[in-house]
């Protein structure tokens, strides 16, 4: 029974940042490549030749990204975000970045987005705008209903996801996808 209840399964041994480690302190230092700020953690190492891709998928708010951290969610402001992408462009740390954030309002953590640094920003929603879960099941313990739902995605990263599983990325652009 343990084993069915192990939420890393097999890939416990690939996740760099769980738990108390998912900060939005943490995330900055991935993205700005500060290894000592991520207590020596994996960070993005990438160059000015390199494409960089960031995915973030969780809660939102108008100015705003959650992280799980329990008991105590935290939250990323978008003015650290920008702080981190203008670190990230002065360090030459890709030649383009583009980054699809799945959360509510999450369209407005790129309105100041600077628009002559090879960014290009996809957000499942406009300032405003709630994200959706799909494939969604009621939590139940034993017989009993939580009155809460378990969703396995949001509507627009799986939309994305599962498009992609039968393109052929090799010829089709980001705007088309």
């Amino acid at each position: 029974m343990a084993e069915a209840n192990e939420v890393y399964g097999c890939m416990k041994d690939h996740i760099d940042y769980r738990g108390v480690d998912n900060s939005p302190e943490n995330f900055l230092a991935v993205l700005t490549g500060n290894a000592s700020a991520a207590g020596g953690k994996k960070v993005l190492t990438s160059g000015a030749d390199d494409r960089v891709f960031i995915y973030y998928a969780d809660h939102g708010g108008s100015g705003i990204i959650g992280f799980p951290v329990f008991p105590n969610p935290r939250k990323l402001h978008v003015e650290d975000f920008l702080k981190a992408l203008d670190t990230m462009w002065e360090k030459k740390m890709y030649s383009e970045l583009v980054i699809y954030l799945e959360a509510c309002d999450s369209a407005s953590m790129f309105a100041h987005l600077p628009t002559d640094r090879n960014i290009y920003a996809v957000s499942s929603t406009q300032p405003g705008e709630s994200a959706y879960g799909y494939y969604c099941e009621d939590v139940h313990i034993g017989a009993t209903s939580m009155g809460k739902f378990l969703c396995l995605g949001d509507y627009f990263s799986v939309n994305w996801l599962e498009h992609d599983d039968v393109a052929d990325l090799t010829v089709e652009s980001l705007h088309q996808q």
